[in-house]
């Protein structure tokens, strides 16, 4: 087992490394009252014990943050392609023509799709053409 597989076992919880950490410093006044020198190695041991429980925890967070910022955007993009959807339930409402109507879905498409340029072409059953002239593209 590696070292890394080691640290990361349920064991090697910051709690833990927290709680032996406190009763190493306990442990270690003791004796420095004592005048041993391990009261001197405990709370320098609790003390890098501290210091990786702390890391250990940041680096969660980190991965954390990283995940709800990627949640974050895909609900940005889901929400945007809604609002798109939405605005285009209400136009279908007010269009008066097959024109504008194909028109705008072609237009909803691109911006969905985040294309340069989208067009139409609707196929009767028999697979001939229908109706050919809804495009729409981006202008730079």
């Amino acid at each position: 087992m590696r070292l890394s597989d080691l640290l990361h076992h349920r064991m090697f919880r910051q709690w833990v490394f927290t709680v032996v950490a406190m009763g190493m410093v306990v442990v270690g006044v003791d004796f420095a009252f004592q005048d041993s020198w391990v009261g001197v190695v405990l709370p320098i041991g609790a003390m890098t014990l501290g210091i990786v429980a702390f890391a250990r925890s940041m680096s969660r967070a980190w991965r954390e943050e990283a995940k709800l910022q990627e949640a974050l955007r895909v609900a940005a993009v889901t929400n945007l392609q809604l609002v798109t959807l939405r605005e285009l339930a209400g136009t279908l409402l007010q269009v008066e023509t097959l024109d504008e109507l194909f028109n705008e879905v072609v237009r909803v498409v691109r911006e969905l799709f985040d294309a340069e340029s989208a067009g139409l072409l609707l196929l009767v059953e028999e697979g001939r053409l229908r109706y050919h002239g809804a495009a729409d593209s981006t202008t730079k």
